[in-house]
């Protein structure tokens, strides 16, 4: 399988420490959207969901301003489908959205209210893995899940297909501001501006780029969102 990288990137200021806002809102199939409190701007932002296109993300239906993503539990069976075997994780990338052009430190924070033991949350890729038929070779990335109270971080270096792994505990809400800060050498986590926790950045994203992808657990859902009169996807520099 090829995989053709995305040609709509776009580049940013000079600003040394970008912050992305993501509004992120997880629902049962069914359920009332929950609603997501307003947060700071920051300064030379940049909507992530509108002029991009979501419309072939795998599992994800774009209406309007808002992308919602279903979990559909893509996996990669083992050579000779041996079911012996684990299955490895496959996850939807979002090769034709957005892609950055970034430079320093920089942080990425998204705003998301889960359903009750439904795991969801982002991955943000500094390369891409490679995938063929019945085999996947991880990239640079950090994927981010949140369920019940407990943030799961895994780190992936590029060379090994076994990820970092880190899980921190968090006081569970029904929204949660989580933040992904990439300073100095450190993936630093927070939750609700409460950091709980950190690990060592092998240098994700040392090539400048950044890819996003996004994941649920099967039978849920969640739903990305464009406020076009706040803009709270947003891209810009902030210093803290």
């Amino acid at each position: 399988m090829t995989m053709t990288r995305s040609k709509r990137s776009f580049k940013l200021g000079a600003a040394s420490l970008l912050l992305l806002q993501l509004q992120l809102v997880s629902v049962m199939p069914g359920a009332a959207s929950a609603k997501v409190s307003d947060v700071p701007l920051a300064p030379a932002t940049v909507d992530l969901i509108r002029g991009h296109d979501w419309t072939r993300f795998s599992g994800a239906t774009a209406a309007g301003d808002e992308v919602t993503v279903t979990g559909i539990g893509r996996a990669i069976i083992p050579w000779g489908n041996d079911l012996s075997q684990p299955t490895v994780s496959n996850p939807p990338i979002n090769l034709r959205g957005p892609v950055l052009n970034i430079s320093g430190d920089f942080s990425v924070s998204f705003q998301m209210a889960s359903s009750p033991g439904k795991s969801a949350g982002l991955q943000l890729y500094g390369t891409l893995p490679v995938i063929q038929d019945e085999w996947r070779q991880e990239g640079k990335a950090v994927s981010v899940m949140l369920k019940n109270g407990k943030l799961s971080a895994a780190v992936y270096n590029g060379s090994s297909a076994v990820p970092k792994k880190a899980a921190f505990n968090y006081t569970s809400a029904g929204t949660l501001d989580v933040r992904l800060l990439v300073k100095s050498g450190k993936l630093a986590f927070y939750v609700n501006q409460v950091k709980v926790g950190e690990m060592a950045d092998p240098g994700v994203f040392a090539d400048g780029k950044v890819y996003f992808g996004a994941d649920a657990d099967v039978g849920s859902s969640f739903t990305l969102k464009s406020d076009g009169s706040s803009g709270r996807q947003r891209l810009g520099g902030n210093g803290k």
